[in-house]
């Protein structure tokens, strides 16, 4: 069976019997943390209950992460635009042209970023009909 990205997945899990208007609102909450600016550690945390619970609502994570793949081009975009305009220290130099380590962390971050929206915004598409998400909007 193949699983498409978002697509609402029937699999009686405690997700799908959530009451969709608390789903929007945590899923809306969730999102708003994942662009403050913490540390690796409390991102890292972040990310770990959210894959926890995309496991426990018996989703697939394959679905997410096809989708990711596709998106390499915009994260190699925006590598190259970090590597080579963050301050910092200068991991290397190509004649005038100065790579900074810190264009790697901000790019990690950035990454992870998007992929935790990716993982929450499947979590709520996945667990909720599109009427049942229409009224909880209403």
């Amino acid at each position: 069976m193949k699983v498409i990205f978002g697509k609402y997945v029937d699999n009686n899990s405690f997700l799908t019997k959530v009451d969709v208007r608390i789903k929007l609102f945590i899923t809306l909450l969730l999102m708003v943390i994942s662009f403050f600016n913490l540390n690796f550690y409390v991102y890292l945390g972040y990310f770990l209950v959210v894959l926890l619970i995309t496991l426990l609502a018996k989703l697939s994570l394959k679905p997410i992460l096809t989708f990711f793949k596709n998106t390499w081009v915009l994260i190699t975009i925006i590598l190259i635009i970090n590597l080579l305009v963050s301050g910092g220290s200068v991991l290397f130099s190509i004649g005038k042209v100065n790579v900074y380590l810190n264009g790697i962390v901000d790019t990690a971050y950035i990454v992870l970023r998007i992929l935790m929206i990716l993982m929450i915004s499947s979590l709520l598409t996945s667990s909720s009909r599109p009427s049942e998400l229409t009224y909880g909007m209403e």
